[in-house]
């Protein structure tokens, strides 16, 4: 899937995404397709209202037809708790020194 087909998809679903902080909608124009690597998206969601500046990760199910979230998948994700400042740096202080085997860590 290119850059173009996925924006498509993306133009469906934009009327379900919302800021996590003030919970606007987003505008065409807020969204930022920053890219792909296989099946997987990155986005860069800018809120005006706000201006707080997200990344959102997107993962295309390939065998299905549909690429649709409901109501309720929304509301699951709004009600998770915020990633913490600590979290973050966390997971920067293990991706600075990691190898990228998973293999290694999980035994």
């Amino acid at each position: 899937m290119n850059e173009k087909d996925f924006l498509k998809i993306l133009n469906q679903l934009k009327s379900n995404l919302k800021c996590p902080l003030c919970a606007k909608s987003y505008n065409e124009g807020d969204i930022k397709f920053m890219g792909n690597f296989l099946k997987t998206h990155i986005l860069e969601l800018h809120c005006k209202s706000c201006d707080l500046n997200v990344i959102a990760t997107v993962i295309l199910n390939p065998t299905k037809h549909k690429y649709e979230l409901t109501k309720t998948d929304f509301q699951r994700l709004g009600n998770m708790r915020e990633i913490t400042a600590d979290e973050i740096i966390g997971l920067h202080e293990f991706l600075k020194n990691f190898d990228g085997d998973f293999k290694s860590r999980l035994s």
